[in-house]
């Protein structure tokens, strides 16, 4: 009897230590998008001797592996503390997992608009439990040193769905040393100032949700490995050590996805079923339309609003590049680079709204945020995205531009060139 390519149970797990299996406990079943999966891939040498006759030659495999390519949509677990289900495969992809919460919510310092004449500068004393990120402006209404100096503290209405949340704006506010002065979403600061205010003096604080954050990481020693197992009918394959390249795909009218494309250490398939999946943990993902799917374009220091554009999609490759290494002593799948790129198409707006063909070479914080329910919203942040020569194509009588964009790190330090947080 054939084999059929539609009954497929996946499972995966984290190692302890690369290539050595997994706990059984631990694994979990994967509900996956257009998986490909071949079953076995190898190097082949071939015998390169002097033979009588035209025929062919010897060959023998080596570096066995099995590849190992599929999507997850990607839709948070439901609570902003607890990781997706699919967390092992991000990890396995060499990004680090960081849970933000407290007073990390709150950015450390203020950013200046313009050229202030005043200056300050704020301890936190409370987080930020909001559901959105808040651009918080602080704009002097009464000039002034402290106790003085009085300012409006402001922020847009953001947000979509059951997480939309309202404008904020408290005028007369008092700026003084050591009092602490409220934030929308809960969050407290307490001011020291430098300089004296003027009117008009203006700075920005952001305000970031609680969430599961994940960040490239360049510590090769100690990006995570995986085991995958799944099946075919009942010829099921185990793949330790694996390791995988990351990208997403997201679009109006689809479920956002989490590409993975990796492979692992090749072992002999056994005639052993699964079993049944379980996928009653994971959560089902709204589809990506104007009421689900949010696009951001801002300065990297924040220190103008966002243009908000008519987006098409957005998309991200390059998280990972996966080799093979056979040495001594030494057999395994290792990422070598995290170089990302990432492309948006929006349509064209006019000049005197925004002009896209200006951006290119110029550098943009780039947001692109899926979903509307608290828990299961997926955003991924290009923080420095070097925008590349903007073209054009038609979409159903639109006009729309691409910008393609290199994902550089902000401070030149790297592992902080992406964000993809679940919140």
């Amino acid at each position: 009897m054939a084999l059929s390519s539609n009954n497929r149970v996946i499972q995966t797990a984290l190692e302890a230590l690369y290539g050595v299996g997994a706990d059984p406990g631990a694994f979990i079943y994967l509900l996956v998008a257009n998986a490909d999966l071949p079953g076995m891939a190898a190097q082949e040498a071939t015998r390169n001797i002097i033979q009588p006759h035209l025929g062919s030659r010897p060959a023998q495999p080596w570096q066995e592996r099995v590849p190992l390519v599929w999507g997850v949509e990607a839709v948070g677990s439901g609570d902003v503390a607890v990781e997706p289900h699919f967390d092992a495969m991000l990890q396995a992809a060499g990004w680090a997992r960081v849970q933000l919460t407290g007073t990390a919510t709150v950015q450390a310092a203020p950013i200046a608009v313009g050229t202030p004449t005043g200056s300050w500068s704020y301890t936190v004393g409370a987080g930020f439990t909001g559901a959105n990120r808040r651009r918080v402006t602080v704009i002097c209404t009464t000039a002034g040193a402290s106790g003085t100096a009085q300012a409006t503290v402001a922020a847009p209405a953001v947000g979509l769905g059951e997480t939309a949340e309202a404008a904020y704006e408290v005028t007369g506010v008092a700026i003084t040393d050591a009092t602490p002065i409220t934030l929308p979403g809960g969050a407290e600061i307490t001011p020291t100032l430098s300089a004296d205010w003027e009117v008009g003096d203006q700075w920005v604080i952001e305000l970031v949700p609680p969430g599961i954050e994940y960040w490239p990481s360049s510590d090769r020693a100690g990006h995570k490995s995986l085991v995958a197992k799944y099946n075919v009918d009942e010829v099921m394959f185990e793949a330790r050590g694996a390791r995988f390249q990351l990208g997403a795909q997201w679009q109006i009218g689809g479920w956002p996805l989490l590409n993975f494309r990796g492979r692992g250490l090749y072992g002999a398939p056994t005639e052993v079923a699964l079993g049944d999946a379980d996928f009653s943990t994971i959560r089902e993902p709204e589809v990506l339309d104007t009421n689900s799917f949010q696009i951001h374009v801002e300065p990297t220091d924040l220190s103008a609003a966002p243009w908000s554009p008519t987006g098409q999609s957005f998309d991200l490759t390059g998280g990972a590049d996966v080799r093979d290494k056979s040495r001594t002593n030494l057999n395994n799948v290792e990422i070598v680079n995290h170089e990302l790129t990432a492309s948006l198409l929006v349509e064209l707006e006019r000049i005197s709204t925004i002009d896209v063909f200006a951006l290119s070479n110029m550098r943009r914080r780039v947001r692109a945020t899926s979903g509307t329910r608290l828990g299961e919203r997926c955003e991924i942040c290009v923080a420095n995205g070097q925008i590349g020569t903007v073209s054009l194509r038609e979409d159903g009588g639109d006009v729309m531009a691409t910008l393609p964009m290199r994902c550089l790190s902000p401070q030149g330090a790297g592992d902080d060139e992406v964000c993809i947080r679940f919140f």
